[in-house]
């Protein structure tokens, strides 16, 4: 659960926190665009996050409901208890423990990275094989514990049900796939395949993804540089897919700068050939050879 905050229009939070019984509720932990979220105690015993939906905004988290509830009991998965429909609706879930996003860098090593990874892949594994895409991986979506024992992927408001017409301006543009930005709607899992890739390459760039932009045709002419825009015509042609004019214009026909070049030198400790290669597999433009969550997990870096 992310807790961004919202400033539009005026809030239906209660000024008084739902009585249910079997729920107690503490301090503030944030709030969401529609949402304000409490730590507390469930059931009398179970530490858990208890998020306070506003009035009339129910609607827009029931596809995110459904798809905890087909992902209960799955390894690094964020768990949803309970589901309370009282004036509010009330979402209990499992409290974790995160670390801050500066705390991790500050203590990330590259055995903990590659801890954090193989956690990662497994949670979008599960997910996969029950037909269920993510669609926002990054580091904001993922909870990590102060030992880095354990990871929960969170915030599963961008998640659906693979179909073969998904929209392709879901989650974070940063993280988006090539067909994704294409626009095309079939891109099954590859998607956070890719995104898991882009997570690799956030932590080896220290943030600095070069490919951050406020338009898709922004974001692929900046991917041109690394990819070669002649590869990501090809793509889309081979989606029957026109590109954009602008991309046309102003891409770069072949690579100019590789992954690495971008690597931050304060991450040089990180850097191992075996997870650059992983890196390299899921950046892969072509969604039928980038590689998959199975694949990823009987990767040589894991072994």
């Amino acid at each position: 659960m992310s807790h961004r905050r919202s400033t539009s229009g005026p809030r239906k939070i209660p000024d008084r926190l739902p009585d249910i019984p079997s729920i107690r509720f503490y301090q503030k932990l944030g709030q969401g665009h529609f949402s304000e979220v409490y730590e507390g105690l469930y059931k009398d015993k179970i530490p858990a996050a208890i998020k306070v939906i506003e009035r009339g905004s129910s609607h827009l988290i029931s596809t995110e409901v459904q798809l905890l509830q087909d992902l209960r009991n799955l390894p690094h998965i964020i768990q949803l208890f309970e589901v309370i429909h009282d004036e509010n609706t009330v979402l209990v879930f499992e409290l974790v423990k995160s670390l801050d996003i500066d705390d991790f860098f500050d203590y990330l090593t590259p055995h903990k990275l590659k801890t954090v990874l193989k956690y990662l892949i497994i949670a979008t594994n599960e997910a996969h094989k029950k037909g269920i895409v993510h669609r926002d991986i990054k580091l904001a979506n993922i909870m990590i514990t102060e030992d880095f024992s354990d990871l929960k992927l969170i915030d599963w408001g961008c998640g659906t049900y693979i179909t073969d017409s998904m929209s392709p301006k879901a989650g974070s543009r940063t993280v988006r796939s090539p067909e994704m930005l294409l626009g095309y709607r079939a891109y099954g899992t590859g998607g956070d395949c890719w995104a898991i890739g882009t997570f690799i390459f956030d932590i080896l760039t220290d943030g600095q993804i070069p490919w951050k932009a406020k338009t898709s045709s922004e974001v692929l002419i900046h991917m041109s540089r690394i990819f070669g825009g002649d590869n990501l015509c090809d793509l889309a042609y081979k989606l029957d897919i026109e590109p954009e004019r602008e991309f046309r214009k102003r891409m770069r026909r072949e690579p100019t700068r590789t992954l690495e070049s971008y690597f931050d030198s304060n991450c040089r400790d990180l850097v191992d050939d075996q997870l650059v290669d992983l890196m390299k597999k899921l950046l892969t433009i072509d969604p039928a050879k980038r590689y998959t969550t199975d694949q990823a997990l009987n990767h040589p870096y894991f072994k």
